[in-house]
This record gives structure tokens, sequence and C-alpha cells, in this order.
């Protein structure tokens, strides 16, 4: 196939063309990682995100990242309402146009499911690398939606992982999570309270959405010493006043967690003394012993959009997927 012609084509990606590159999740860490050192260095950047939050659960953003090598941009809005899986449809849409670094011109648009899900997932398994335990093995997830099986998929190719404990709202939804997690080789069981897929894990995803009621009630001292906890939701499941308790907080970007801290959305007050950045310059150097208990509390970062998007762009058509549709 012939690929796009920059300023005259584009290359268009459908959901089912994305996930049919078979992205290897380390290799989505590593392109992560690798971006988050270019920010920290000059060659890479990106405003906080623009949202707008409805009620109900609903939101609109738009995020926008560029890079200088390699030289792309990419733009990505995303919708969300809780009421979409009833009609069928995912909980998330999104769709992500790369730019030409250099004359700004769509080079592909692509639909941004796998990339939404994902590169959250990868931005936890970058600030795994240098904050979990390398001999993590038990895995205990809050919520078992979408960002629980990217997860638990980036994880389990990051760490020996043995072990699962899942706590859905919906008891079915945990059963019927576990039983993929068995799929993978592993142990798991459901629990009925967030609590008991907290306690005596060395590894700990929370990633309960926005609207969805009354919130479990996490506290930080039920988190064993030695226990990584990623925060993808910004951290509304846990006690906010217990997160001082963690004997080190980090997050994907500093400045725009003080941005999003400022809306309201995120309650820890801080210190915040690391970010993706110090972790994959050695600004930061990360886990300082076993039994330090730490947190990465993050709203998600451009940056992971436009390193999924470029993995997913240069794989495309090196194995000639896509349409090439004029411009």
């Amino acid at each position: 196939m012939d690929g796009p012609v920059v300023g005259r084509s584009l290359l268009y990606l459908s959901r089912a063309e994305v996930e049919a590159l078979a992205i290897a999740p380390v290799d989505l860490v590593d392109a992560v990682d690798a971006l988050f050192a270019a920010k920290a260095k000059g060659g890479a950047q990106s405003p906080p995100k623009l949202g707008i939050y409805p009620g109900g659960g609903r939101l609109f953003q738009t995020l926008v990242a560029a890079s200088d090598e390699p030289r792309f941009a990419a733009t990505k809005t995303v919708g969300l309402s809780p009421g979409n899986p009833a009609l069928g449809l995912p909980a998330i849409g999104s769709l992500v146009t790369l730019l030409d670094g250099a004359t700004g011109a769509p080079v592909a648009v692509m639909d941004g499911t796998w990339i939404t899900g994902m590169r959250t997932a990868a931005m936890s398994g970058a600030a795994a690398r240098r904050l979990a335990r390398k001999d993590s093995r038990r895995i205990g997830f809050v919520a078992c939606g979408v960002q629980a099986e990217s997860h638990l998929v980036v994880f389990q190719a990051l760490f020996p992982l043995a072990s699962v404990a899942a706590c859905s709202r919906r008891k079915q939804t945990a059963e019927a999570f576990a039983a993929s997690c068995r799929k993978r080789g592993l142990q798991a069981a459901a629990v009925a309270a967030p609590r008991d897929a907290v306690r005596d894990q060395d590894i700990i995803i929370t990633s309960v959405p926005e609207g969805v009621g009354e919130l479990p009630a996490l506290d930080a001292a039920d988190v064993a010493p030695g226990a990584f906890v990623s925060m993808v939701d910004l951290g509304r499941s846990w006690r906010a006043e217990s997160l001082g308790q963690f004997d080190l907080v980090a997050t994907d970007d500093r400045a725009q967690c003080e941005y999003v801290r400022k809306s309201g959305r995120i309650k820890f007050a801080g210190p915040i003394p690391a970010d993706l950045g110090d972790l994959a310059t050695g600004a930061h150097p990360g886990r300082a012993s076993d039994r330090q208990r730490i947190a990465f509390l993050f709203p998600g970062f451009a940056l992971g959009d436009l390193a999924a998007a470029i993995l997913v762009y240069e794989r495309a058509r090196a194995a000639g997927r896509g349409t090439v549709l004029p411009l």
C-alpha cells in the first residue's frame, strides 16, 4: 500500500485496525518513557488538558502534545458517558489526529479507544518501573473496567504477577474480570469489599470513574509496606486526608497536576516531589527501599497519547494497514 503524502493525504485507522497491530505493552511503555524523558530535557511539550464536566460522570476533553524527535504533534478529543454501555456503546470515545511536526499537516486520523486505555496503563507502568518493587507478585484492582483490563496487560508484562484480587461495584463485573485473569494464568478472586483488594497487595490499581454515586473510602493505612498504588481515578476512591501517609506521591506531570488540583478534581494537597520526567531522566531516584509505600496520582497527560499515536502510525505503515484518504 502506498503511504500518505504529507500535505496531500492522510492515513485513517479504525479501532479494529489499531487493535490488530497487537503492539507489545513493553514497547508502548518504552515509547511513553522516552517522550517524558524528552520533555524533561526540553524536547517535547504539552499544555494541561482542557475539559468540560457537565455532571453525571460525563466529560469532554481536548489534549495536545508535540515532540522534536520524532517530529510529530497530536491532538486527541475524548468524551465519556457512564450511560453508554446500556446503549451498547463504549463508555469512552475518542479520536486522535497525528500531525507532521515540520509542516503541521495531518498525517493520520485514528480511533483513540485503544490509545486512551493503553496509554494510561503505560504511564502507570513507566512509573511502576521506578516505584514498584521488582518482585511484586500480588495485584489488587478496585473497579474492573477498561482501565483494569489495560493495566493487567501492562503490569503482567512488567512484573512476575501471580495473584489478583478484584473488586467492583457490580459483583458480576469483578467475577468476569477475575475469570479473564485466570485465563491469563493468574490466580484470581473477586472480593466483596474494596479494602480487601487493597490489603496485603504489592501493587494496587484504583480506577473508579466519576459520577458513580457513593465512592469507596480507601485508607492509605491499609496499604502494605513496600506497595505501589496507581490512582488512575485521581484519588477519588481514597480518603484525601490519608494520602499524606504515603512515603512518596508522584504524578505524570507536576504542572498539569497542579492545574487539575486547582479545579478541585484532585483533593490531595501535596507535596508531589516527582513526575514521570524526573523518573525517566533519573532526576528523582524513585523507590529508595523495599518498605516504602508509594502512590502514583495522575490525571493523564497528552504525551502518552502522542507516544502511542506515533507508535501506532509507524507500525501501521510498516504493516500496510489503514486507508489513505485525500486531503
